[in-house]
């Protein structure tokens, strides 16, 4: 929440029509003028959308010229944004980050990737078969595409234990929050 102090707070101004892209800018002064927090933490505050093709904003900075502190806010900030916008459509979050990865750092994103786990062991799923599973504690190849044990049968059978990612025609469909 740091990173967008000056779209939260009621005390930095915003002139009439102003671009909310000028919030990295907005926070980054008034929490050093408020605070006066380190240079560190400020200029992740002020780097925070920047992204590392170079294709982010404020000042369009690229690669290693980001510092590291706000490499990683990127990741998690399109993570979670990824993850709202694909809420009612769960494989669309793998789409989406796995388009949005060529914008990001590549080495903190496979530490992100190795420690974030977007389906959490006992989630209830319904498969693009129709099945209902269970993500299991299995660790899988691919995060995003989970192992999986059938509780209420379509096409697998009852128990059967599917690792997604080696699958070409079944995925996660949509979380499921009760089962009568």
């Amino acid at each position: 929440m740091l990173k967008d102090v000056a779209l939260v707070t009621p005390n930095v101004e915003w002139a009439k029509g102003e671009d909310n892209q000028m919030h990295p800018q907005k926070g980054y002064t008034y929490l050093k003028e408020q605070y006066h927090l380190p240079d560190d933490i400020l200029n992740i505050v002020l780097h925070h959308e920047e992204m590392y093709d170079g294709s982010g904003y404020m000042k369009n900075l690229k690669g290693e010229s980001i510092t590291s502190g706000a490499r990683i806010i990127s990741i998690v900030d399109t993570f979670y944004k990824i993850r709202a916008v694909s809420k009612h459509s769960y494989n669309g979050i793998e789409a989406n980050f796995t388009r949005y990865s060529l914008k990001l750092d590549p080495n903190f994103l496979e530490m992100f990737i190795q420690t974030v786990k977007p389906y959490l062991p006992n989630t209830l799923v319904e498969l693009t078969s129709g099945d209902i599973a269970v993500v299991t504690n299995e660790i899988p190849p691919n995060p995003f595409q989970p192992y999986v044990q059938i509780l209420r049968p379509k096409k697998f059978a009852a128990g059967q234990i599917l690792c997604l990612s080696k699958m070409f025609d079944v995925n996660i469909e949509n979380l499921v929050y009760y089962l009568d």
